[in-house]
């Protein structure tokens, strides 16, 4: 029926909460350093003490945006919330074009 699947919204629209990644740098900025030895770096695998870190996306199906968020907790959090702002644009019914509009972070 056709007027079912036009009532129908979008698949990906709404709050998305990110379950699982193996991408460590969305969290990195909240994570330890390690101790460095001479022309070592990068991060430790534990988030910071006292930090409470949340990560997700809102989409906008309709007006093809999605916003990744990337929210902090804590007495020791380096930002309060991190955004960034998606374009997305529909090239087949299983393929979607990405563009990176803007980035913000907002502290209290």
């Amino acid at each position: 029926d056709a007027s079912a699947s036009t009532s129908m919204s979008p698949p990906l629209d709404g709050e998305w909460r990110l379950l699982f990644t193996n991408a460590k740098d969305a969290e990195a900025p909240a994570r330890t350093e390690k101790k460095r030895e001479k022309g070592s770096g990068g991060f430790e695998d534990e988030v910071r003490e006292g930090v409470d870190i949340t990560t997700g996306q809102r989409i906008d199906a309709e007006a093809g945006q999605c916003i990744n968020y990337i929210y902090a907790k804590g007495e020791k959090r380096p930002f309060d919330q991190l955004e960034i702002t998606i374009k997305m644009t529909a090239l087949s019914p299983t393929r979607v074009r990405l563009d990176f509009q803007r980035g913000r972070a907002l502290n209290e």
